[in-house]
């Protein structure tokens, strides 16, 4: 599979935001609205640029790069961190099922293969990512479900759809897969595992059979 990005997605309620008091007037979004993600940008926009510099020191004190050698770029409520090794990205958004929850997205996107990678890079980043992400073009949601069904009747487990969501979750043994047709992604959560080494390593030994599983799901493999 090509794209794989290394993600942590967090939920935290408006009212739990660095800030936020109803002393001062302010009140939890009912809906969803740019003036709403921007306020929260507002309210955690300390904290992400507190995070991006760490990510940033960390960079040179553990990989032993020079400031040349990272790209660092900040904008309200978020930005990005970049070396040759990885990009690591920061973002801020309104939870899509939940506007009263803030949704937060810890990215990262690996530029080199898993054995030209630093040992010690997992121990850069303060949040282990959870989660194997890669784009992919919206397939047709009848066909996509039925190769889901297949695929459950030859590994077992559970399998969930919604076709008002555009949403297929199917849960195995030590791993849940789930396609977004709307968002353009397919997800991978393993069970257990954690930080951007050992999903690479997962990534690599499982993604083969997933692809061959699935192949009603164009521009993934």
């Amino acid at each position: 599979m090509t794209n794989l990005r290394f993600r942590k997605l967090s939920f935290t309620p408006f009212a739990r935001l660095p800030g936020f008091s109803k002393a001062r007037g302010h009140y939890v979004p009912e809906k969803a609205s740019p003036a709403a993600i921007d306020w929260a940008k507002s309210l955690l926009d300390e904290n992400t640029q507190e995070e991006l510099q760490l990510i940033y020191q960390r960079v040179k004190d553990i990989l032993g790069l020079r400031r040349r050698q990272v790209a660092k770029s900040v904008e309200k409520g978020g930005g990005s961190v970049e070396t040759e090794f990885f990009r690591y990205t920061l973002s801020i958004s309104q939870s899509e099922t939940d506007p009263e929850e803030v949704k937060t997205s810890r990215e990262i996107t690996l530029l080199k293969p898993l054995n030209e990678l630093p040992p010690a890079l997992d121990l850069i980043f303060p949040d282990s990512p959870e989660e194997i992400v890669t784009s992919l073009e919206v397939p047709d949601f009848d066909e996509l479900v039925e190769q889901f069904e297949d695929l459950k009747d030859k590994w077992g487990g559970k399998l969930t759809e919604n076709d008002v969501t555009g949403r297929i979750e199917y849960q195995g043994d030590g791993f849940t897969l789930e396609v977004d047709t709307k968002a353009g992604e397919l997800v991978i959560r393993p069970a257990t595992a954690t930080g951007c080494l050992a999903l690479l390593k997962i990534a690599e030994d499982h993604l083969p059979a997933i692809a061959e599983a699935l192949p009603g799901i164009p521009g993934h493999g």
